[in-house]
């Protein structure tokens, strides 16, 4: 069930010692690590999806590209008001 094993008793609140129970400490403790993929590894030319429609050769993809982008910048500004005024209501 549990990959792991017994350690002494040096690390083990005294609780649990004086309790005289068994204590068993998983392998993946504090000690270990585990290695998070670094976010600089992507690939630095990799366009968003959204990027290339802003130099597109066709005019409407281009407005389309730049009502959607003013679309999403007004809906950004009214979401952090409102984040702004419920963080308020909390000081």
């Amino acid at each position: 069930m549990f990959e792991g094993k017994f350690e002494n008793n040096a690390d083990v609140p005294d609780s649990l010692l004086e309790a005289n129970q068994t204590v068993f400490i998983p392998e993946n403790t504090a000690n270990e690590v585990e290695s998070q993929p670094d976010l600089q590894e992507r690939n630095p030319d990799k366009k968003p999806f959204i990027e290339p429609l802003k130099t597109n050769r066709f005019f409407l993809i281009r407005v389309l590209y730049h009502i959607l982008r003013s679309i999403w910048i007004v809906a950004m500004i009214v979401g952090g008001f409102i984040a702004w005024l419920i963080a308020l209501l909390f000081i």
